[in-house]
């Protein structure tokens, strides 16, 4: 490149030097020789050169991309999964192939578009506009940063304004008459703590319009139970605002199902942290225990995210309702929409909390538990007492005594283990006609410290049992549910 003066008298900005968009040359004028020559620099000092172009591959942005640009989004975990997809299977293995000096503007672009649409996704449907629409966005910011933050000045942007036609579709599918209650019986057959953390799944989705996202990032630490309020940390529309995040009323339900949740692990003897997720397992394999457990419901067209549907319309339909501002507050989209209404309306998050209420149990929490808060119990203690059992889960085995009457196939207890099913019955017959609160306690507690006698094997079956009284006798109830 070299720095020329145009031959037109009548120019203005006379100075000029040569610079190619793909392999169109383009000229580029300046008013002054030195405003030329200091704009020359920019492309001299580029890291990269078009005389080696040819030799730079796409696949080396799209590594490049993933290794340092990805790791700062927060979701750094599915862009990563969908960037190595591209750059494994075709067409984008295809698209990785060329070099940068072969990119034309649109034409590459095009042909990963139109043969994404005739491939077959995993669950055996044509590949959709919305999918194929976010892999645009990305590869399309791939080249984006090359060009602004790289020093690709020149380089063609095979994917910027292609404009695609069914890519806005919205998903409308709501929650019809018994799927609520059908997702709730089969949440029980799921394995382990499960039985615990799907039906809160639900809840949580569907009472707080809480993202996927900002469900799967919830910490203990997160809820104030006192005052009933959930604190998202993050948010999609963080970007909007003033303050990130947001603190939105803790539902009746969702209450309910935390305190249990907390009070179980605690009596498993887990200990509960302030840090620690509420959901531990990855967000995938919690998404992947919805779709089992929609699928023995034989619920059909239902993802996780419907729920948000559900929660807004149901917000609208169930008196009392709650206003639109009162809406955007609990699903996060004060702000986003740029209305003046946004900025200057705030909602009193305690007169969306009575109504969420009246909505779950027709009266408030406050006119429910009025002699219990009056005594000075705390929320988490009022609904502990109120709706948590203890559940005791109890690996008994044949032949280890008449008592425990079980089919199970294990092997027979050592004599360890037969020691404390003597001692069992010695405290379960102990206890009398009206045993006391110290009686049954210690009969709790004995459960709790010897669970650890009986380790479980990975075949092994688990009945679960729990103190029941009968006619003013105390019994122990089978209550294992099918699995």
């Amino acid at each position: 490149m070299v720095v020329r003066r145009s031959k037109d008298p009548f120019r203005v900005k006379a100075w000029y030097f040569d610079t190619y968009k793909g392999s169109t040359r383009v000229k580029r004028f300046f008013a002054t020789e030195t405003e030329a020559k200091e704009e020359e620099a920019k492309f001299i000092v580029s890291p990269v050169s078009k005389r080696g172009w040819d030799k730079i591959k796409v696949r080396f942005l799209l590594e490049k991309y993933r290794d340092e640009i990805t790791p700062t989004k927060r979701g750094a975990v599915n862009e990563t999964y969908r960037l190595n997809y591209l750059l494994n299977n075709n067409p984008g293995k295809m698209l990785c192939g060329y070099s940068l000096s072969q990119l034309v503007e649109r034409v590459q672009g095009w042909a990963y578009i139109r043969a994404r649409q005739r491939q077959i996704s995993i669950r055996g449907t044509p590949v959709t506009m919305r999918t194929i629409s976010r892999e645009r966005n990305l590869l399309q910011d791939v080249f984006r940063v090359a060009i602004e933050e790289w020093g690709y000045v020149g380089l063609t942007n095979p994917f910027f304004g292609l404009k695609l036609k069914g890519s806005k579709f919205k998903r409308t599918r709501r929650l019809e008459d018994g799927e609520y209650e059908r997702l709730l019986e089969h949440s029980k057959t799921c394995h382990g703590l499960n039985r615990s953390y799907m039906p809160l799944a639900i809840d949580i989705a569907i009472e707080t319009g809480l993202r996927e996202e900002e469900v799967f990032n919830l910490e203990w630490g997160h809820i104030d139970f006192d005052n009933r309020i959930i604190i998202v940390v993050k948010s999609k529309t963080d970007d909007g605002q003033v303050v990130p995040g947001r603190k939105i009323p803790l539902p009746f339900n969702t209450l309910v199902d935390l305190v249990c949740l907390k009070s179980t692990l605690e009596y498993e003897g887990i200990e509960v942290k302030t840090t620690d997720r509420i959901f531990p397992m990855t967000q995938s394999a919690l998404i992947q225990s919805f779709e089992k457990v929609v699928n023995r419901a034989e619920i059909e067209d239902l993802t996780y995210r419907d729920l948000r549907h559900e929660a807004n319309s149901r917000w609208d339909d169930i008196e009392p309702a709650l206003t639109l501002t009162q809406r955007k507050t609990m699903l996060g989209q004060m702000g986003s929409s740029g209305e003046i209404n946004d900025v200057y309306s705030q909602s009193n998050l305690k007169i969306i909390r009575q109504k969420l209420d009246r909505q779950a149990i027709q009266m408030t929490f406050e006119e429910k538990f009025k002699d219990e808060l009056l005594n000075g119990l705390s929320v988490h203690d009022i609904v502990q007492n109120a709706y948590w059992e203890p559940a005791i889960y109890f690996n008994s085995h044949k032949d280890a005594n008449e008592s425990f009457d079980t089919t199970f196939n294990a092997p027979p207890p050592n004599q360890e283990q037969k020691q404390i099913f003597a001692k069992t019955r010695e405290l379960i017959d102990s206890l009398g006609d009206n045993p006391t609160e110290e009686q049954v306690k210690q009969l709790l507690d004995h459960f709790k410290n010897t669970r650890k006698a009986f380790s479980l094997k990975p075949k092994s079956e688990v009945k679960k049992l729990k103190l029941v009284p009968r006619n003013k006798e105390w019994s122990m109830e089978d209550t294992t549910g099918s699995k």
